[in-house]
């Protein structure tokens, strides 16, 4: 059976309040915690727009 994280009921780790485990399937999710990429890519686009203003 597939799982649908959508209908996964998550259950907080009582150890660490960020980690979510799903008891269907085992997928673990982590809340408050960035994507490394997403932060290159953010940083990227800023510096991007200031150069582009100061030009």
């Amino acid at each position: 059976m597939k799982c649908d994280e959508t209908f996964c009921n998550w259950v907080r780790n009582s150890q660490d309040a960020d980690h979510y485990i799903c008891l269907k399937c085992d997928k673990e999710k982590y809340i408050n915690r960035s994507e490394p990429m997403l932060n290159f890519i953010i940083i990227f686009v800023i510096a991007l727009t200031i150069v582009l203003i100061l030009n």
